[in-house]
């Protein structure tokens, strides 16, 4: 099957390139001088988009440590879309990679996106975003339809959205259907205004119970509440939210925000609520039963901005409640609220921009954690554009994370000044273009809690750049990177990074494209070679091949081995635009 995709796609990297300029099998065209005239699909009302790319990996490491890849790999991805007299539209999104597994979740994606008018279908493998409290960065396995008509908004979705992993107690996974729901008023990127719901469920007989079974050699059941309980388990969540983004007096106030409200049954499981604990929820629980593992908890956020021509100044609010969740969601952080104030101005013809940021936030919101942690962030830059071909930028952040003392923990008290300073000059040296950068960073992190354990760090790097050409297509420079770091007032440690990098673009029409680079790092008494090196030429029409190769040989360090590891990366990517 995986070799057949390996055909597949390497046929239809051939195919665009042979249908242009052939004469068809049975035609009564006869042999002649050739005569430019346009392609077959400049003679259809057809339009073609996308690539298709297909890509193998080799991998060598030596003996004495684990392998971090695979030692051979490959990956076709296809994205084709065709659409026909500027109505019906066809989109093909595929991903194939030998790297599929039965103890994580599939890498394979197989998913068609039909289009007619202001109506867009999803088969397949997809990922349709609604919003950050509610859905998005979830790829489903089913079916949806997005429909636009004029200013009126509506989507739904529904699919699988985890597969059954059968590792164990910690990595199980049980499989999860997934529905989401949007309707909204407005126009993507303007002014609109949308509601949007999720319900998510796992399947708690996807999953035999004797994977995830506590060992009771080790644990004691009679010490748990619910013998049921471990890491992983069936779970169900419902989720509502609301999203706006409004600009006012032609856009100068711009305001987004958004609200969202989350049930979350941590286990499925657990015992169900009765009609008398159910209370103002009652018609909630028919869409989610309430369950003994049941928590509920709400989010928002707002952004007000002013844009003016030469200055802004803005200022936000979140805040995110400690039971809030949303399984449509792959990362999201809970339990914390917070704000944040900016604004820029440009002066002098945008010869001088500065711009300046705080940042405020505070979690433990419940008191259900032993301590509460406080965060806080202030950015301070600015760019000078001293002439033409001089720059200056510079940049200070300040930052302080704060923890409450109580019986159990010490506090924390930890202040952290960062400052980066850069200057570019570009010049000409020898009669050649020449770009000359210098950056120096310092970072000082110091606990100023009395009594504190916690070491405080000194940093500084500074680092130096040449890049000159030696000719249009041929550009090379040297680099110099030095590090120092001292810990809790010791003497410091010096780090140092030697480079060289190359760039050029050579043969006819500087169609073969070049970049190399070599480094040395001398780091903590340890030495590590690097040499990386890429090319892409285009072989045929519209198609460009690709080869990467890296290799990075670690010395020996204390009880760490020497070894070395190497990449080499062939690839073929064929463009499908139409002419």
């Amino acid at each position: 099957m995986k070799s057949r995709a390996i055909v597949v796609a390497s046929l239809v990297l051939l195919a665009g390139a042979r249908l242009q300029g052939q004469v068809l099998p049975g035609s009564s065209a006869t042999p002649g001088p050739m005569v430019a005239g346009p392609s077959i699909w400049q003679r259809l009302p057809v339009t073609a988009s996308g690539a298709v790319q297909v890509s193998s990996e080799l991998y060598r490491h030596s003996s004495g440590v684990d392998q971090r890849r695979p030692g051979a790999s490959w990956r076709i991805s296809m994205s084709p879309s065709l659409r026909l007299f500027n109505q019906v539209g066809m989109g093909t999104e595929v991903l194939l990679s030998s790297e599929g597994s039965q103890v994580r979740q599939s890498v394979d994606q197989v998913g068609l996106n039909p289009t007619y008018k202001w109506a867009t279908f999803h088969i397949g493998d997809f990922a349709r975003d609604y919003s950050s409290y509610t859905l998005q960065g979830t790829r489903l396995r089913g079916f949806g339809v997005d429909l636009k008509p004029g200013i009126f908004q509506f989507s739904v979705q529904g699919g699988q959205a985890q597969r059954v992993v059968a590792q164990g107690g910690d990595g199980a996974a049980y499989k999860r259907s997934m529905f989401g729901a949007s309707l909204g008023i407005g126009r993507d990127g303007g002014n609109h205004f949308a509601l949007t719901m999720l319900k998510a469920k796992d399947d708690p007989n996807s999953l035999s119970q004797h994977l995830v079974n506590i060992d009771t050699t080790f644990t004691d059941t009679a010490l748990i509440a619910d013998p049921l309980r471990f890491a992983t388990s069936p779970q169900e969540n419902l989720v509502v939210g609301m999203e706006t983004d409004l600009g006012f007096f032609q856009n100068i106030l711009h305001f987004t925000g958004q609200v969202g409200a989350s049930l979350f049954t941590r286990d499925l499981r657990s015992q169900t609520v009765g009609d008398a604990g159910v209370g103002a929820l009652g018609p909630v629980s028919t869409l989610q039963p309430l369950r003994l593992s049941t928590s509920g908890d709400k989010a928002m956020q707002g952004q007000i901005e002013l844009r003016f021509q030469r200055f802004g100044i803005r200022g936000g609010y979140e805040d995110i409640g400690a039971g809030y969740t949303s399984l449509g969601l792959p990362y999201l952080i809970n339990d914390r609220r917070g704000f944040n104030v900016g604004g820029n101005v440009n002066l002098f013809s945008n010869r001088i921009s500065l711009a300046a940021e705080t940042r405020a936030q505070a979690n433990n919101l419940l008191g259900q954690k032993v301590a509460r942690t406080d965060r806080n962030n202030s950015m301070m830059s600015a760019v000078f554009a001293i002439t033409p071909s001089l720059m200056m930028a510079n940049t200070v952040v300040l930052s302080t994370a704060g923890t409450t003392k109580s019986d159990a923990a010490p506090g924390l008290d930890m202040h952290t000044m960062a400052v980066t300073s850069t200057i570019t000059n570009r010049m000409t040296v020898f009669a050649r273009p020449t770009a000359i950068s210098l950056t120096y960073a310092f970072q000082d992190s110091k606990d100023h809690e009395v009594g504190s354990v916690v070491p405080g760090s000194t940093g500084n790097n500074i680092t130096a750049s040449i890049t000159t050409s030696v000719n249009q297509f041929v550009s090379a420079g040297p680099s110099l990177s030095i590090v120092n770091n001292s810990t809790g007032g010791q003497k410091g440690e010096n780090n140092v990074l030697l480079g060289m990098t190359g760039r050029a673009r050579l043969l006819a029409g500087q169609r073969l494209a070049l970049t190399g680079n070599v480094s040395n790092t001398f780091s903590s008494g340890r030495s590590v070679r690097a040499m990386k090196a890429d090319a892409s030429y285009p072989v045929f029409w519209e198609t460009k091949l690709a080869i990467g190769a890296r290799h990075t040989a670690y010395s020996a360090f204390a009880t760490k081995p020497a070894f070395n590891e190497s990449f080499l990366t062939i690839g073929m990517t064929r463009s499908l635009t139409s002419r």
